[in-house]
């Protein structure tokens, strides 16, 4: 069975929101850990925040694990 282009970009459409809302929720969840409790043993470089991944790179990250 064929789907029609407009059931296909809806379908489409569809998945791309559940995507997001997706990637919204996990970054809602993810975490925090504040520098104050992480272990006198860590370094500035060890605790690097400038590496975490933005909502369209987890969205990115997320879409290439499947």
């Amino acid at each position: 069975m064929l789907f029609s282009s407009r059931r296909q970009k809806a379908v489409l459409k569809e998945f791309q929101k559940a995507q997001c809302l997706a990637t919204e929720r996990e970054t809602a969840y993810t975490p925090f850990v504040p520098q104050a409790v992480l272990p006198s043993s860590y370094t500035a470089s060890e605790v690097d925040t400038s590496s975490d991944p933005t909502p369209d790179q987890r969205a990115l990250l997320v879409e290439s694990r499947r």
